[in-house]
């Protein structure tokens, strides 16, 4: 799975396309390599949460107010109200539209052969 996951990190590579995906764009302050938003993870009136491009070329998230961080499929998680790993994934497939991705998830199938 760990494959899958590499694939979906680097599609969502994009992170003011990532946050107008989850809708955390309304409010949101550009940056040079992408946005600062409200917080998905505390309350706020001002936007700390800086959602940019890594050196790696994936999304990054860190929030300046609760320490928040992550990478996109971190983000998706919370965003969604997902916890479990393999929804998260999925979740971000769709976002990221990789249907071959979304299909291999769905059916059970990883790259080690567990579920």
């Amino acid at each position: 799975m760990s494959d899958l996951a590499r694939e979906v990190r680097q599609a969502l590579h994009d992170p003011r396309a990532l946050c107008k995906a989850l809708e955390l764009d309304k409010g949101a302050k550009r940056q040079a390599t992408g946005l600062l938003v409200l917080c998905p993870v505390h309350a706020e009136r001002t936007p700390s949460c800086s959602i940019t491009r890594g050196d790696g070329g994936t999304v990054r998230v860190r929030c300046f107010g609760c320490d928040f961080t992550g990478d996109a499929l971190t983000l998706i998680g919370v965003v969604r109200g997902i916890s479990r790993f393999r929804e998260v994934l999925a979740e971000g497939a769709r976002i990221a539209g990789l249907h071959h991705v979304l299909a291999e998830i769905e059916s059970g199938a990883t790259a080690n052969g567990s579920q």
